[in-house]
């Protein structure tokens, strides 16, 4: 297998795992429960690895979702907690949720490993939360 067919192979687990803990009403519910209302947890916690940089930013590097909306929950959330923090929370419930949900048997250490290889040979032009996130 070269390493197009292993891309091909693996593109639809390495985008649904994170996809099913953001989207997972344990997260919200989290969220929730440190103060967060709705969505800001969402947008807090993943926007907060950018760090305390403007709304516009943040919606800027959300690139499909609504301006407006990302702005005002960026603002709101800055009332619960530092972004860092919220950063911090959101990746604990990503790990969380793998721990829940990830079945027992593949070699995770490996697998880091090889996906610490791919971050690294990445360019981030153009990805801002996937620079601030692996940076």
């Amino acid at each position: 297998m070269d390493a197009i067919d292993t891309a091909r192979r693996t593109a639809g687990p390495i985008g649904s795992v994170p996809a099913n803990f953001m989207l997972d009403g344990a997260t919200y519910e989290h969220g929730a429960s440190l103060g967060f209302d709705g969505i800001d947890f969402y947008v807090a916690g993943r926007g907060g690895a950018l760090g305390d940089v403007p709304g516009a930013v943040v919606a800027a590097a959300f690139v499909f979702f609504n301006p407006d909306m990302i702005e005002e929950r960026w603002t709101r959330s800055a009332e619960v907690m530092s972004r860092a923090e919220a950063a911090a929370a959101f990746a604990a419930c990503g790990h969380r949720w793998a721990e829940e949900h990830l079945p027992d048997g593949p070699d995770y250490g490996r697998l880091a490993e090889l996906e610490q290889r791919v971050v690294a040979a990445t360019s981030p032009g153009g990805a801002t939360l996937f620079a601030a996130w692996t940076g």
